[in-house]
């Protein structure tokens, strides 16, 4: 039995654009502070970022200016290449290896 893989399967692309659908929340100028915060489902405009937990599960939020982070942990559990594709959005911080969130600790 042949498989057509050529095309999303329907039900993923109307998941993805239920998703999609929702409007991002906008942060303008925050400073997050030894919390943690998920970055999914938010707009960060020059956001500051220290000694935070940073939660990426879906990769669905926007970085808008420079952002600023100082001695975050970085968890998640996106493919790969969405990592590195946010890495090179934050430069200089170093690739996340597989770790536990503090509440599953």
């Amino acid at each position: 039995m042949a498989t057509d893989r050529t095309s999303p399967d329907p039900r993923i692309t109307e998941l993805v654009a239920a998703v999609e659908a929702v409007p991002l929340t906008r942060y303008e100028g925050v400073t997050f502070k030894d919390q943690s915060v998920w970055l999914d489902g938010g707009e960060y405009v020059r956001c500051v970022f220290v000694g935070c937990e940073i939660t990426v599960e879906l990769g669905r939020f926007r970085f808008d200016g420079d952002q600023t982070f100082t001695n975050c942990e970085w968890v998640g559990g996106m493919p790969v290449d969405r990592w590195r594709a946010l890495m090179d959005l934050v430069r200089g911080l170093p690739m996340p290896g597989p770790r536990k969130r503090r509440s599953d600790a």
